[in-house]
């Protein structure tokens, strides 16, 4: 197995133009790899929602939960997770979207509370 330091030495000893399309390989192979990742992600979200294991939120509570998790960044794995699980309830939430005006609403009570702060 090639360390980091080898593969650079490696990739440094070829010529400029094979450096860059070096990179652009890389590049576009983890774009692909996170992509992938992000795919399954979704597909393992969707089982989930069809397998009635998220529990139904209100809006209020999951903008709530998710604010918490912007203030304490950085934040544990689980705690994560668990955000991410509550945000992923709104799709099963016995209650109507937000009207547009809710937002606003939302959004000027959070701007007045953080020029209280």
């Amino acid at each position: 197995m090639n360390t980091l330091d080898q593969v650079l030495e490696i990739a440094l000893q070829l010529p400029y133009e094979q450096q860059e399309m070096l990179i652009k390989i890389l590049q576009n192979r983890h774009h692909e790899s996170r992509r992938a990742e992000i795919a399954a992600d979704a597909q393992q979200s969707l089982a989930d929602f069809h397998a009635d294991r998220f529990q139904p939120q209100s809006a209020e509570n999951v903008v709530t939960a998710l604010r918490h998790y912007l203030q304490d960044i950085p934040s544990q794995q689980p705690e994560r997770n668990r955000i991410i699980k509550q945000m992923k309830g709104l799709l099963k939430t016995n209650q109507p979207a937000p009207t547009d005006e809710q937002v606003k609403a939302m959004l000027e009570e959070r701007r007045v509370e953080k020029r209280l702060e």
